[in-house]
């Protein structure tokens, strides 16, 4: 992982896309959420939440970035 892929992934969210933003999650992503208590798992299962969350929002900005080893951590609002 690199912050170049999850820079691809946010433009893409940020854009609206959530074809393009699905292509660069891998097939047993999990998705963990404040919300649901249990995890979503899956590319199958996590695809129409993230097309829910771009309905339901208005804009995603990224704030900050950092990657460490294999981390890539990214705050957004």
């Amino acid at each position: 992982m690199s912050i170049k892929h999850v820079d691809d992934y946010m433009e893409s969210m940020s854009k609206r896309n959530i074809e393009d933003a699905a292509t660069h999650l891998a097939e047993d992503v999990v998705l963990l959420s404040p919300i649901f208590p249990e995890p979503f798992i899956g590319k199958a299962a996590v695809v129409p939440i993230l097309g829910g969350l771009l309905q339901a929002v208005d804009s995603l900005e990224t704030e900050f970035k950092m990657e460490a080893g294999d981390d890539v951590h990214v705050v957004f609002r």
